[in-house]
């Protein structure tokens, strides 16, 4: 579960920093890991790209993921920066550490809420020595290929790691601590003011106690009839206020009534519009997600056609690459819905997928589906497939045998 820093967090800025950075990158981890799995899924849904275009979306791909990290680190990087500047504050802080012993020296004794304060100091400090404790563990544990000399190092490492850790902190606890004296320094001697502030404000208030007291009845009776003439002024004023005061409720009430109408009424008015808009906006999408499948459908049809017009072409008496003495593997017309780079994209399903499909034995071929396999079944028989293969260049010979005895196997399937 990953660690959150609470605003009143206990622990010093350079667990903080290190904490949430640690946060950070392994959330960033998860990101990369989700995007590279479902590149992969997608991989999957296209078996028929050939080996170069999935090498060139395998480069787009790892292009896009290093601009992807390159970017969030600079996130990262702007995020932590305050906990990063605060965590060089502290370390300035320690640098100065030994000094501050000197300075305690002469102060009065310490009051219960400074030994509080320390206890709770300490208390802190052995919980993030148990975390880290915990943590060292869990990373052991989940390293059972470690050996013992690789284990001891690690424990010598982490054993050091922890003393220079406790030797720190019991620095910054110290620092706090004499901060937290000076306060309560300083509170005493404000207290200690206060208490002859008021000391001497009780002292002139009892010698000018008498002048006060007359000053305060001459101005009771001022404000008395003051009162009086406001009462006189107010009862000459209620007459004229209630002859109104009813129509003017009423009027505020209809105007009331009717600006809530016209704010109804624009609210319906914007709703009706909201899914109007909504409603064309959906229709458009349907629109044109139909337009994009009927044009990626006549897009493979007519790549189907092709790629059957093209194995007839290349079985043609005709066709070039029968008058060659070193004939290769790409220049043989194979009864693939693709051209095939090499002999391992010729499967069984590969080849059962070309001659299954009903369009390949559509009506203007003329023959029935079972005397076409039997014609390519001679086409391809090892035995006629001899005069192909004596023209085919030596390097490519085994090849282009393993390869014609594939589409002889799917083609005895077919003719079931």
């Amino acid at each position: 579960m990953p660690y959150y820093r609470s605003s009143e967090s206990s622990y010093p800025p350079s667990a903080d920093y290190e904490h949430e950075k640690f946060d950070e990158y392994r959330r960033l981890q998860q990101r990369v890991s989700y995007r590279n799995k479902k590149f992969k899924d997608e991989v999957k849904w296209h078996p028929f790209w050939t080996q170069e275009e999935l090498l060139a979306c395998q480069r787009e791909h790892d292009a896009y993921i290093k601009r992807y990290v390159a970017e969030q680190e600079k996130i990262i990087e702007q995020k932590l920066e305050p906990l990063k500047r605060a965590q060089e504050k502290y370390q300035q802080h320690n640098m100065h550490d030994s000094t501050y012993p000197h300075a305690r020296e002469g102060l009065a004794a310490k009051s219960s809420e400074y030994f509080h304060q320390a206890y709770l100091e300490n208390r802190r400090l052995d919980g993030r020595i148990r975390y880290r404790n915990t943590k060292f563990k869990v990373e052991v544990a989940s390293h059972p290929e470690w050996s013992r000399q690789e284990l001891r190092e690690r424990i010598c490492e982490h054993e050091a790691f922890i003393s220079d850790y406790t030797e720190k902190e019991r620095q910054g606890i110290n620092y706090r601590m004499m901060e937290f004296e000076e306060d309560e320094r300083r509170r005493a001697k404000e207290e200690t003011r206060k208490r002859a502030e008021e000391e001497y404000h009780r002292q002139q208030k009892a010698s000018g106690e008498e002048g006060r007291r007359q000053e305060w009845h001459q101005q009771q009776q001022q404000q008395e009839g003051t009162k009086r003439r406001d009462e006189n002024a107010y009862g000459r004023q209620q007459w004229w206020y209630n002859h109104f005061e009813e129509e003017k409720r009423r009027y505020e009430s209809q105007k009331s009534r009717r600006e809530e109408h016209a704010k109804r009424d624009a609210q319906e008015r914007e709703e009706k519009q909201r899914q109007r808009a909504f409603e064309e906006d959906r229709q458009r999408r349907e629109k044109e997600s139909r337009e994009r499948r009927r044009k990626q459908a006549e897009e493979s049809e007519r790549l189907k056609e092709q790629r059957y017009k093209s194995y007839e072409d290349g079985w043609s008496p005709r066709a070039p690459w029968k008058t060659k003495t070193n004939i290769l593997f790409n220049d043989i017309p194979w009864p693939t819905l693709y051209h095939p780079q090499s002999a391992d994209a010729i499967t069984s399903e590969v080849v059962t997928a070309f001659f299954g499909d009903p369009k390949y034995f559509a009506s203007e071929h003329w023959i029935s589906r079972k005397r076409r396999i039997h014609t390519e079944l001679l086409r391809w028989h090892s035995d006629k497939f001899q005069a192909v293969l004596k023209n085919v260049a030596y390097s490519d010979q085994l090849v282009v045998h393993a390869a014609a005895e594939v589409v002889v196997r799917a083609l005895n399937e077919l003719k079931g």
